[in-house]
């Protein structure tokens, strides 16, 4: 689901449900919103923060939200939680199942039993003619801004567990506080077919690009291994003026990788760079193909 109302989300998973008091202590210039502000649940606390580091319309938006997290997004059964999900009220990258998944591959459990959730936004309160994304939007910058103010509420005693939905990341408190960067945002999943291994990031669209897929048909290669290699590429696409392209070309774990544009793997469907090894041609003397 593409970035819209909006833009960004991170959550803080909490054993019990805080006072407001508490909350709003964390995070002085919290300004209360209605109740019934969103379409589920409409009995969460809601408040806004101005953010004036991301433009003129830039602005925070927490919700105490008393029950866990929601990780089915809902269906026909379920109108109110589905009508949310569907309008990034869950976060604009969010994808059922998301929480489930990160705890599969952390080995953490998940269980909670509300969530402090974290969105940004430059539509909520703004013009009607106002753009949903500034022109010089810029989401690290966004991200980062989110981390600082989430570590400010992590002081919350009930505090359990950081996570991010949109690269279904799930790190324990306190220890997600030393982390920073790529780790907070960018999660991996790997799977095996009967011929091959692939391993790709999930949540480089927080950046506005694309995720990093590898696939390997040689068993020498470790997942780890290959998770370092699409780490690796997702750092580099980051770069300015670094990011790889359809067809781009890098040698890496004794291999010539060729990246082609096509749908990644996993649950949530989205467009993700490939990268597979090039055959070689063996040569034999004087360089003449065999």
């Amino acid at each position: 689901m593409a970035k819209g109302l909006f833009t960004q989300s991170l959550c803080l998973l909490l054993s019990h449900q805080p006072l407001t008091a508490e909350v709003e202590q964390c995070l002085p210039g919290l300004q209360r919103q209605s109740q019934g502000a969103h379409p589920w649940p409409s009995v969460a606390d809601s408040w806004w923060l101005p953010a004036p580091q991301l433009g003129n319309n830039g602005r925070l938006i927490l919700d105490l939200i008393p029950v866990p997290w929601p990780d089915d997004c809902g269906d026909a059964d379920q109108p109110d939680l589905y009508g949310a999900w569907c309008l990034g009220y869950l976060g604009p990258l969010t994808f059922p199942g998301g929480l489930a998944r990160a705890s599969r591959r952390t080995g953490l459990s998940g269980q909670h039993a509300g969530v402090l959730h974290l969105k940004s936004s430059y539509a909520m309160g703004a013009d009607d003619e106002a753009p949903l994304l500034p022109m010089d939007y810029q989401a690290p910058a966004e991200l980062d801004l989110m981390h600082r103010t989430l570590g400010q509420l992590a002081a919350l005693p009930h505090s359990l567990a950081y996570f991010n939905p949109g690269g279904e990341v799930l790190h324990s408190h306190p220890g997600w506080l030393e982390m920073s960067g790529l780790p907070l945002c960018i999660g991996l999943q790997s799977f095996r077919t009967d011929r091959s291994l692939i391993v790709t990031t999930v949540g480089m669209e927080q950046f506005d690009l694309l995720d990093q897929q590898a696939e390997v048909f040689s068993e020498s290669i470790e997942v780890e291994q290959l998770g370092t290699f699409v780490m690796d590429r997702a750092v580099a696409h980051l770069a300015p003026g670094q990011g790889s392209r359809d067809g781009a070309v890098v040698d890496a774990l004794g291999h010539r990788w060729q990246a082609k544009l096509d749908e990644s793997v996993g649950p949530r469907p989205r467009n993700a760079l490939c990268w597979t090894p090039q055959k070689v041609k063996r040569r034999g003397w004087f360089g003449i193909p065999k």
